[in-house]
């Protein structure tokens, strides 16, 4: 089972995420967040495989929420998942697993 967080400032987006990833089967969501800076506080504790995040987002953006994760040297994947296209080139120099 892969263990994930979901990080996005859009509840909705966060109910969408989260219904397309127990589809699976192979998914437990550890936890939602519509706050990066909660979830970077909690994300020691979850034990998450992998982070879902969103790029665009008040108070800290998903760029800067990965860079904080590898700062934190924590065994987390990350996946963006975003509507911006031209931040994909940063993702991926961020090691980002995969660019949605």
């Amino acid at each position: 089972m892969i263990r994930t967080v979901i990080v996005d400032d859009e509840i909705a987006a966060i109910g969408n995420l989260a219904d397309l990833l127990h589809e699976t089967g192979d998914v437990e969501i550890v936890g939602q967040f519509i706050n990066p800076l909660e979830a970077l506080d909690r994300i020691r504790d979850l034990g998450a495989d992998v982070a879902f995040l969103d790029i665009d987002m008040p108070a800290m953006d998903g760029l800067e929420f990965a860079s904080k994760l590898l700062e934190l040297k924590q065994p987390i994947e990350v996946v963006f998942v975003t509507a911006y296209n031209e931040y994909a080139v940063d993702a991926f120099e961020l090691h980002a697993l995969d660019y949605l």
